[in-house]
């Protein structure tokens, strides 16, 4: 790298260390004294985690069960090994209880156990395994006796039902209080698109469902009985067995042992991650609904109403919900009766009570950087939780003795980083660095700074150890001091007018901060001001902001508006983890290629880096240089005729942008992985087919190595909306980056040194109509325009044709190049309240958008407005006389927040199995009246009810503003207001 990339500071202080290398005087470090950076801005979780059994680990682990008969623990390992030991902290090691791949070579995924209620007396065990995805019978649940040296007899296997296996099995087994085996599955498909199968509200199948068996008893031709009293026994073409439906992917389930009530935890798609409470017959949504999401209305099932969830998460706090139980243990009295459940992604632990009709409390009480994959309770109901590695552990709650220490700094100028904020001066101690490849975030340029406490140092330890083969292989455990803080400076590059004349300025946006308390590491937001004078910390949820920004760095007069995101702090930590280290920029492969410098003024000349120059300044040992060999290459350096310097670029560029998640256990959503030190064909890429989904490719690869058209990694970087990557971050296209891999890609098996070599020699209007046919074609298309190959008025053309594109992927490929005034900057999931309402709204433009041909129609599903609609929830007729401005605006951003008297939903069972929800009219001594979402009025007989349960949330849907603009839902707001 050269100088012209380096600040002057860092240049400076570069070549000092040199000539003081060359006198070898090493440079003096100078102590961080003035960090105000302790504790956190939010009171501390009241829960720790504290390493469970800890001379034993788990490869992969899925299921954690105990057996009260045997005092022994059970783990399943995803790859068919199950494995006990007993209830002893001292336990030191495993004992195998089956290895189900030795007995079926086929098994790719081991998901549940259970024992039988009767154990003691019968010995049975029962076992959940998948084969390959998408066989028909690839699911299989099996019984199994138990012999008494502890190993499942695998004689005595017996096959009682499959099903198809694919991405979502469940899987989860759980003897229920009445006896029968309750067990779950999945939609057993990709994620994207939602439920390709339309399993969802099917029941004569047994996806996306939680079925119910007597294993006790066999009806004819089967290996179990079907309980006379399941919901759906008697409902043409229905699968006796289902017990409730409309579940994505349920992971783990469990029975209250105090109620019996059966909670459900179920991983969502892309906005929410919800828990259930099952009943008999219930349907939760999937995939008519996620959460309270209309994605696939068409598909709702008539037979039942939908339930709601008990509780849903976005995904600024959670990603992949896992299921827990209900607490009745004695160490946390205070958590008595609470049901306890984590998240796989952010590791977050949280706890609800429930009285039966409603949540009462709900809090996050743990925050831990584990991929919490299952719980388990054991004889007392104390919890254990299981963490998702190689390396897997088991981890239970303690008190957390940290109390909230100080005031937290509130805004950049308190933390101590700086001597002069507004200049960007760090304080003393304080010391700045390059990194060889940032990631993309929206044309943003970067500064990096770390900070250690006083003069202390980054411990790393090496230990040794022979593999295989006789080779000498290094483990390296690096230790950070106790309150280190990494820096990263953000700034984007804004039209602005100085000393009179427009110029492109560099505008300051964001400074992230990551803070490491000793135990876990933090990340914290600041926003700048307008004045660049201070930035002042975000929330803990995140915060949105509109930027105008340079469309070209030399001319002020091509601007565009755009939102930056300031991301959640649960969302920075999902990148920020433990696979990664935690600070991914500070790490030997990001140092050591950011430049080597010459000594000058001495015969004794040599090399120089920032790596030496750390160490010789104490912030850095020998051996944290040692870790890796490898050196990221730069991608702003381009050699097209030399694959191996390609290979480097775009290798270095996939590490930097997404090896955070696409590496191995780091949480990504598929099994690539993406991390630079791996061997290309390691990586899990080149001819592998996508796990999640191929976006309208005919046949996706996820590099198909010589076509980057067909590649999905390629068009994920390309398209806008739904399935763009990264996930997290950025909201616009990297062109140079999507260049870059395209360019990789193509090269791969072609002597090419572009891929506008695989383009179409010559350009005609029928050229461009029928690549555009196909997202492959269209990403060929892409590739033209963005390289300019396309002269008006074909370019035109070509955008015209691709926005009216009847293909999604189609349009989201060329949405980017639309007009700022046609390009609709919806609010997504992250309202601003405070903005709305400081917008002028124009009534008749609300009125358009709240009709029955607007964005807002289906509001006149359950409500009258000035004489149009449906009569069941309240009439909008007259709503400003009963809210105000702000109160209607909460009322359908937050549905669930206030419910308007009289219209808290009931769901009541009935006796012959039918369940009705809706708004309770009137409560009669011997019936009740019941209002439905037909409008019908129904009358229940008392005699005729087995239940009924007032629930917690609104039926009213939340997330309908997300696919408004501001300025719209300001506009359906003014129009509301004239309604009195």
């Amino acid at each position: 790298m050269s100088f012209m990339w380096l600040s002057a500071p860092l240049v400076l202080l570069l070549v000092c260390s040199s000539l003081l290398e060359a006198q070898e005087i090493k440079p003096k470090r100078v102590p961080w004294t003035t960090s105000h950076i302790h504790g956190s801005p939010e009171p501390p979780k009241p829960y720790l985690a504290l390493r469970s059994f800890p001379k034993l680990q788990f490869k992969e682990g899925l299921e954690i069960v105990f057996q009260p008969v045997l005092k022994r623990w059970f783990v399943v390992e995803r790859e068919g090994r199950i494995v006990s030991f007993p209830q002893d902290q001292n336990a030191d090691k495993t004992d195998l209880v089956v290895d189900l791949k030795a007995l079926h070579p086929e098994v790719e995924n081991a998901y549940g156990l259970a024992f039988h209620p009767r154990f003691a007396e019968n010995h049975l065990v029962f076992v959940c395994y998948t084969h390959a995805n998408g066989l028909a019978d690839g699911t299989k649940l099996s019984r199994f006796v138990m012999k008494s040296d502890g190993q499942l007899d695998v004689k005595s296997e017996k096959l009682l039902l499959t099903w198809r296996s694919g991405g979502h099995n469940g899987g989860n087994l759980q003897f229920g209080p009445d006896g029968m085996l309750y067990f779950s599955a999945g939609d057993s498909e990709v994620p994207s698109p939602p439920d390709p199968l339309n399993t969802g509200q099917d029941i004569s199948d047994l996806l996306s469902s939680i079925m119910r068996i007597d294993v006790d008893h066999e009806d004819a031709g089967m290996a179990y009985s079907i309980p006379k009293d399941n919901p759906f026994v008697t409902t043409p073409k229905a699968r006796g067995e289902v017990w409730a439906y409309g579940l994505r992917n349920p992971w783990k389930m469990s029975f209250d042992r105090a109620t019996g009530r059966l909670w459900c935890g179920d991983v969502g798609w892309e906005l929410w991650e919800s828990v259930h409470l099952i009943t008999r017959g219930g349907n939760y949504g999937w995939s008519a609904m996620e959460a309270s999401q209309s994605i696939k209305p068409e598909t709702k099932n008539p037979l039942t109403p939908i339930t709601p969830p008990v509780v849903s998460h976005t995904h600024d706090e959670a990603a992949s919900i896992t299921g827990g139980y209900v607490y009745h243990g004695k160490r946390f009295p205070e958590l008595v009766g609470a049901y306890l459940y984590g998240d796989w992604v952010t590791g977050k632990i949280w706890a609800l009570w429930h009285d039966g009709k409603q949540v009462t409390r709900h809090e996050e009480i743990a925050d831990t950087h584990h991929k919490i994959i299952a719980f388990g309770l054991d004889a007392d109901g104390e919890i254990l939780y299981l963490d998702y590695n190689q390396q897997g552990s088991l981890y239970e709650l303690e008190n957390n003795p940290v109390e909230k220490s100080g005031k937290f700094p509130m805004k950049l100028s308190e933390t101590g980083l700086f001597r002069n904020t507004a200049k960007l001066e760090p304080a003393e101690g304080v010391y700045e660095f390059e990194v060889t490849e940032s990631s993309w975030q929206d044309s943003g340029h970067y500064a990096y700074w770390i900070a250690l406490p006083n003069q202390e140092t980054i411990h790393t330890s090496v230990a040794t150890s022979l593999g295989k083969n006789g080779e000498v292989k290094a483990s390296y455990k690096t230790e950070w001091p106790k309150d280190s803080v990494l820096v990263k400076m953000i700034y984007v590059e804004s039209p602005t007018t100085r000393e009179g004349k427009k110029v492109v300025w560099t505008k300051r946006v964001e400074t992230q901060i990551l803070h490491f308390t000793g135990v876990d590491w933090n990340a914290y937001s600041y926003r700048w001001n307008d004045e660049e004078t201070d930035a002042e910390i975000v929330p803990a949820s995140g915060a949105q902001r509109d930027l105008i920004v340079a469309v070209d760095p030399h001319n002020p007069e091509k601007q565009k508006l755009t939102t930056w995101d300031y991301q959640s702090r649960a969302e920075c930590i999902r990148c920020h983890n433990s696979w990664t280290g935690y600070a991914l920029a500070y790490q030997p492969s990001q140092l050591d290629g950011a430049g080597w410098f010459p000594s000058v003024g001495t015969k004794k000349s040599r090399v120089f880096s920032q790596l030496d120059l750390h160490q010789d300044l104490g912030l850095i040992e020998s051996h944290f240089a040692e870790q890796t060999a490898l050196r990221l290459s730069s991608a702003e350096y381009s050699d097209p005729y030399n694959f191996s310097a390609a290979n480097q670029r775009a290798r270095s560029y996939l590490h930097a942008n997404c090896s955070h998640c696409h590496r191995a256990n780091a949480g990504g959503a598929v099994s690539m992985m993406l991390n630079a030190e791996l061997l290309l064909g390691q990586t899990l890429t080149v001819g592998v087919t996508p796990q999640q989904g191929g976006l309208g490719l005919a046949n996706p690869k996820l590099i198909d190595a010589g076509n980057p058209w067909n590649s999905v990694i390629a068009l994920r970087i390309a398209k806008t909306g739904t399935g763009h990557m990264p996930i997290i971050g950025p909201r616009e296209v990297d062109v140079k980056g999507l260049k870059l891999i395209e360019d990789w890609i193509a090269r791969m098996g072609n002597k090419v040194s572009s891929a506008d070599e695989l383009l179409p020699k010559q350009w005609t209007e029928d050229v461009l109509r029928e690549s555009l046919k196909t997202v492959e074609g269209a990403m060929q298309v892409l590739r033209a325009v963005d390289d300019d190959l396309l002269k008006e008025p074909l370019r035109q053309k070509a955008l015209s044709i691709a926005w009216k594109s009847p293909q999604v992927t189609v349009r989201d490929l060329f949405d980017r190049f639309k007009p700022e005034d046609q390009r609709e900057r919806t609010l997504g999931a992250k309202i601003n309240a405070a903005e709305i309402l400081a917008l002028k709204g124009d009534a008749v433009r609300g009125s358009q958008v709240l009709s029955l041909q607007g964005k807002l129609a289906t509001c006149f599903a359950c409500h009258f407005i000035d004489g149009t609609g449906r009569d069941f929830g309240p009439d909008l007729s007259k709503v400003a006389a009963r809210l105000n401005k702000a109160q209607i605006l909460e009322s359908i951003a937050q549905p669930s927040k206030v419910i308007a008297p009289g219209f808290a939903a009931v769901t009541v069972e009935m006796k012959d199995g039918s369940v009705q929800t809706g708004f309770m009219i009137k409560e009669e001594a011997q019936a009740l009246l019941l209002k439905t979402a037909t409008g019908q009025t129904l009358t229940l007989k008392k005699d005729e009810i087995s239940k009924q349960t007032m629930l917690p949330t609104s039926l009213m849907p939340e997330g309908l503003l997300q696919s408004l603009t501001a300025q719209e839902v300001a506009d359906v707001i003014a129009f509301l207001e004239l309604r009195r």
